[in-house]
């Protein structure tokens, strides 16, 4: 019982906002002031309608056609993919700052749908190929990560391998001196 009183109650006080006025006042110096309460000089006033929007027809139809599943189903999905080479903390010594990712992949790569292959060296994109090898150019001396992805011609990551590290030892050229 109490709880369909409380609805009542409830019910009156927001019927009666509902149907509140609005009054507006403006002072000698031009500022408004909207109330709820009549004074000397406010007029009644009629507040706007509610702007609302409505969802979008979810169920509208597109012009897009639906993907066809026989050429889906036939979308590349690859089932292996590794580092080779460097092997994982192996050191490399290369002055030039040259490292050659070898890398094992299966199936091969389906370049006809502009799948690449990226190596991220230290969480970072250093380059690209469309076959099992890939030069990475002026790396610096150090400890690396190092992980290879395949992507789609969107960008959209298929498939990752395992990240290994290594370490690049790269000659001082600090005590060369030159004419020697």
């Amino acid at each position: 019982m109490l709880q369909k009183s409380a609805a009542v109650v409830l019910g009156l006080l927001i019927g009666t906002a509902a149907h509140a006025e609005l009054y507006k006042k403006v002072d000698e110096q031009g500022n408004i002031t909207y109330s709820d309460v009549p004074s000397g000089a406010a007029k009644p006033v009629q507040p706007p309608g509610l702007t609302t929007y409505g969802t979008p027809n979810q169920h509208k139809q597109t012009s897009k056609k639906p993907a066809d599943p026989a050429k889906a189903a036939a979308a590349t999905v690859y089932t292996a993919l590794a580092i080779a080479n460097p092997v994982n903390n192996e050191a490399l010594r290369d002055n030039s700052g040259t490292v050659t990712v070898k890398i094992t992949l299966a199936p091969q790569l389906d370049t006809k749908s502009g799948h690449k292959l990226i190596a991220l060296l230290d969480q970072k994109p250093a380059a690209e190929a469309q076959a099992g090898e890939i030069a990475l150019k002026d790396v610096e001396r150090g400890a690396h990560a190092l992980k290879v992805q395949v992507t789609d011609a969107t960008g959209h990551v298929l498939k990752e391998s395992a990240e290994i590290n290594f370490q690049l030892h790269r000659g001082s050229t600090a005590g060369a001196r030159k004419g020697k």
